[in-house]
């Protein structure tokens, strides 16, 4: 049986919509950060909880309204 995913929700402006999707989550280690798009270093922080957690990202919803490909261990990327 798999372990139920934990699901970090991005947003810039909108928490509101953030925790509502959340809600609609099975129960999970879920999170909820906001996310400013022109500070990459809240990118980094991010990754660092992350890491804290000691378990793998399942699943990242970014809501904040744009993205594009970069490599995984490239976060100085998203400016």
């Amino acid at each position: 049986m798999n372990a139920p995913a934990d699901v970090i929700i991005g947003y810039h402006h909108n928490e509101e919509r953030a925790r509502e999707l959340m809600t609609s989550l099975p129960a999970g280690g879920h999170a909820v950060p906001r996310l400013e798009l022109e500070n990459p270093d809240c990118f980094e922080v991010l990754a660092s909880q992350t890491d804290l957690r000691e378990a793998k990202l399942d699943i990242l919803v970014n809501s904040a309204g744009f993205t594009r490909a970069i490599p995984h261990h490239d976060l100085a990327a998203l400016t």
